[in-house]
């Protein structure tokens, strides 16, 4: 039967020797902590840096033919008309969301004030796929304001400063576009861009105004989302062949439809990312585990000087298994306090990091890059430490309860 009182009496035999080995592991612990969680702060605070143009969005834009086909020329011109929407919907069931954008500069007045800004007609959808968060109290329009074709408008935030120099706020007040009265709704809460124009500079109305209005013959771009990550290529296919066979195209021509694929570079981004929190990782765990050479070390002299005692414990009936589990538990526990205290630490640590004020601008919007030790991080350090404590025991405890009683008795 396994012994704690013997485990903890042989233990402290050396406290000097078991305080060194204690303080290795704890900092081993704070290393493997501390990096996987500055690995784990970084992917999260840039993923949703590339993720404010739309997690996993598309722009598919109208190109031109490059080879001559059933008498369309080289070099003519692809549209995107209104009534394509309706058929991509249907002829590309991997798409998952899709907005149109009816996109063009244009004159906005309030008052005395006035700006040029980029409007952008687009269904409901295009808000929530482009991360167009409203302000407190305002809104992106709805189902109904595109059913009744309503004249109301949501503004980026660098364009409401803009028409709102004194700090007014602009929900509920009219202005003008294109001498067009249009109510304010919403207000687009600031957000940090890695790439592109800033949406800050743009302004949204609902497409079924914009094309009650103008009535456009042609689509600027379409914005979607796939279902799936592995379905874009396919989605890409489809929608080719949908515009292809209505304008009398090669369907194999890739210069009919050109696309930004904005889901490649957050792929390639959360890559990069995850990829320096394992490299992160495995430096803090080296460390770790150069710890837990010195908790085998320990072990193998203990064992050494406890050779009679574990020759008369074998003499008098005492298992192989028992002793081997004997000192495995010793590395276990001494790997078990090593760590707790290093983790202590590491949330300390942490904690601090996230007192100490940042205030760049670009860092209030996408959040400040700090170390995060979520659960599973901490499940994958207790995970680590186990695993090495473990090796770190059974080597020396494998000696052991391989020893000769007759040749242990003998030992001095």
């Amino acid at each position: 039967m396994l012994s704690f009182r013997h485990i903890f009496r042989e233990m402290f035999a050396e406290k000097t020797r078991l305080l060194l080995t204690i303080i290795a592991i704890a900092w081993g612990t704070i290393s493997i902590a501390l990096m996987l969680s500055v690995g784990e702060g970084l992917r999260i605070t840039f993923g949703n840096a590339t993720n404010s143009v739309g997690k996993g969005v598309i722009f598919a834009r109208a190109g031109q033919t490059t080879e001559n086909f059933q008498g369309s020329a080289i070099n003519s011109s692809v549209l995107l008309r209104p009534m394509d929407v309706s058929l991509i919907k249907k002829g590309v069931p991997a798409i998952k969301q899709l907005s149109p954008d009816f996109s063009f500069p244009a004159k906005l007045q309030y008052q005395k004030n006035s700006f040029s800004a980029e409007v952008d007609a687009v269904n409901v959808s295009y808000g929530a796929m482009r991360e167009i968060i409203p302000q407190a109290g305002g809104r992106f329009f709805d189902p109904l304001d595109m059913k009744n074709a309503r004249r109301v408008v949501v503004l980026g935030n660098d364009v409401a400063d803009a028409l709102f120099v004194h700090k007014e706020n602009p929900i509920g007040k009219t202005i003008l576009i294109v001498d067009q009265p249009f109510l304010v709704i919403g207000v687009m809460k600031q957000k940090f861009e890695l790439a592109g124009p800033s949406d800050g500079y743009s302004v949204w109305i609902p497409a079924t105004t914009y094309i009650a209005l103008a009535d456009p013959t042609k689509i600027n771009k379409l914005v979607l989302i796939p279902n799936q990550p592995k379905q874009v290529s396919d989605i890409k296919s489809d929608l080719r062949k949908i515009v292809a066979n209505k304008q009398h195209f090669n369907p194999n021509d890739k210069s009919l439809i050109n696309y930004h694929d904005f889901s490649d570079m957050q792929s390639k981004t959360a890559s990069l990312f995850t990829g320096m929190e394992i490299f992160l990782g495995l430096v803090g765990t080296l460390t770790l585990i150069v710890a837990g050479v010195g908790i085998a070390n320990v072990m193998f002299i203990s064992v050494t000087r406890a050779t009679k005692e574990i020759g008369i414990r074998m003499a008098i009936g005492a298992r192989s298994y028992q002793v081997l589990n004997h000192y495995i538990f010793e590395a276990l526990i001494t790997t078990l306090i090593g760590g707790g205290i290093g983790i202590v630490v590491s949330v300390a640590l942490i904690d601090a990091v996230h007192q100490i004020p940042m205030k760049a601008k670009f860092l209030q919007l996408i959040g400040k890059p700090e170390p995060i030790l979520s659960p599973m991080l901490l499940l994958l350090v207790v995970v680590v430490l186990g695993i090495i404590g473990f090796f770190a025991g059974f080597f020396p405890a494998r000696k052991a309860s391989l020893i000769d009683p007759a040749v242990a008795l003998r030992h001095e």
